[in-house]
């Protein structure tokens, strides 16, 4: 996956080099991670928003109004069941990876 700071966004296939999906997003994109079933990605950046993009059905699933900053990173733990995110707000928050419901720390 690669973004850029205008907010575009592109999956590839690595196999072959096409970009499978592409989408934008409203401000810079500056991290991304997938979920460990393959087919959501987290992507977040200079808005305090983390989107969770599925793949197959090629639409945003989620918006979480996360932070007060821009999002420097977002993390899914090795299961899937939680979804991290740090940011510039001096914060770092845990998300629940089946609602993306915040999780009290």
């Amino acid at each position: 996956m690669t973004g850029d700071l205008g907010g575009y966004g592109m999956v590839w296939d690595l196999r072959t080099g096409k970009g499978i999906y592409e989408f934008n997003q409203s401000d810079s994109l500056l991290c991304c991670d997938f979920a460990p079933n393959g087919f959501e990605v987290a992507v977040a950046g200079k808005t305090n928003i983390i989107s969770i993009i599925d793949l197959r059905r090629r639409k945003e699933l989620k918006r979480i109004p996360a932070h007060l900053k821009l999002i420097s990173d977002v993390k899914y733990q090795q299961e899937g069941l939680f979804l991290g995110s740090a940011s510039h707000d001096n914060t770092v928050k845990l998300w629940h990876g089946l609602d993306y419901t915040p999780i009290p720390v």
